[in-house]
């Protein structure tokens, strides 16, 4: 197991990454269940457990699972009703700490709401087993040779597969960030020191030099009893074409307008509570930032965005991510991709969103720890409302030409 495994794998059974596909017809189960099985021969990960050594300072190993059964992680179930009720569902699923005695994830085809969801353990999206599956499930047509065909490796992978590994590498439990972290600092450079001891003294005389002028922004006093075990699950959407309008009418990038959006929907839930904010800590990018709320203007959160912000210290209250998009069409097993949604683990913050473009529509992902975020349908509603704010901007923009 690397470093990097090894940090994903001790931040515990919770730190998951839940992917929901909308489709836009539901798939056919033998289908699907031979694009899992060929995924198993081509990516012998997915059949590995995690093993720990008897001895303290010895780092775990990925060891086959014995007699490994797909009906362990593939399943199906019929859910009638829209999107609300496959997040509900998906909910459900995030819920549960996933069984790190069995192969790092599981799978669920929504048969009723045409749906397929995918969580796995962030361990094995580093050790790319779950790209390795992402992969063989998803097409670039309906015909495509998925669902146990061999096909070559990289054919019909999405960039935004390739950004999501990334992405999911620059959360705040990374190898370069943790250490300018607090999230479960002194617990993680304990492992570390056991593990690397000289190399992890001086990561650990850096860090103190490297904090010296950093500044610590207020934290929501609302969003303080954070336990992590209750994630909310909610989503917002939008045209992707108009936020990037609305991003160059401010002089800013879509992912400028995308956390502008996001700021103004926090702020606005916090106008709700007659709480006013300035900043907030945010990690963009793996780098926990001082984000500006308090500016109600959307263009000029934009452009303070693109102008960049100062380091911070301390955990973040938001994680924001953006893991790219899918240009072309996508399938699964035959079935069109119209919406994908990417749920990150809070890793200790109130709220973490993360952005997936797909064709000309914007997911934004949304999990809030149900016991810092007292009303979750609130803020989600926030949440759109700081995206419809934020696109004004784009008609405004247009009307003046």
């Amino acid at each position: 197991m690397s470093e990097a495994q090894l940090l994903w794998w001790r931040a515990g059974a919770s730190s998951t990454v839940t992917i929901v596909m909308v489709l836009d017809d539901g798939p056919s189960w033998e289908r699907v269940w031979a694009a899992h099985e060929w995924a198993l021969t081509v990516a012998p990960r997915l059949s590995e457990r995690v093993v720990e050594s008897k001895l303290t300072t010895a780092v775990p190993v990925w060891s086959a699972a014995g007699t490994f059964r797909l009906a362990d992680h593939l399943t199906r179930t019929t859910v009638e009703g829209g999107l609300p009720e496959l997040l509900a569902l998906a909910q459900s699923i995030s819920t549960f700490p996933i069984d790190v005695s069995k192969p790092l994830w599981e799978a669920t085809l929504v048969e009723g709401c045409n749906a397929y969801i995918l969580r796995f353990h962030r361990a094995l999206m580093e050790s790319v087993g779950g790209l390795a599956l992402l992969e063989r499930l998803m097409s670039g047509r309906p015909t495509g040779r998925n669902g146990g065909l061999p096909a070559r490796r990289r054919e019909y992978l999405p960039s935004l597969l390739d950004n999501l590994i990334e992405q999911t590498r620059r959360l705040p439990l990374d190898v370069t960030t943790l250490l300018r972290s607090s999230i479960r600092t002194s617990v993680e450079t304990s492992l570390r020191i056991a593990i690397h001891p000289r190399r992890t003294a001086g990561e650990s005389l850096r860090y103190v030099g490297s904090i010296i002028g950093l500044s610590t922004v207020r934290r929501s006093p609302l969003w303080t009893a954070r336990r992590g075990i209750r994630p909310r699950l909610g989503v917002v959407s939008c045209s992707a074409s108009a936020l990037a309008r609305a991003a160059a009418t401010a002089g800013g990038t879509i992912e400028d307008a995308y956390l502008a959006a996001v700021l103004g929907g926090i702020d606005q839930y916090h106008q709700r509570y007659w709480v006013t904010l300035e900043s907030l800590p945010v990690s963009i990018r793996g780098e926990v930032r001082d984000a500006p709320i308090g500016l109600q203007n959307p263009a000029e959160r934009i452009a303070a965005l693109a102008d960049g912000s100062s380091s911070s210290r301390g955990p973040a209250d938001l994680i924001s991510t953006v893991v790219g998009e899918l240009t072309t069409p996508a399938f699964i097993a035959g079935a069109r991709v119209k919406e994908l949604f990417a749920f990150q683990a809070l890793d200790s913050a109130a709220l973490t969103t993360t952005l997936a473009i797909q064709g000309d529509t914007c997911c934004v992902a949304v999990t809030c720890d149900g016991d810092a975020v007292s009303q979750p349908a609130l803020l989600v509603e926030c949440l759109q409302n700081g995206f419809d704010e934020v696109l004004a901007l784009g008609v405004r923009g247009q009307s003046a030409n």
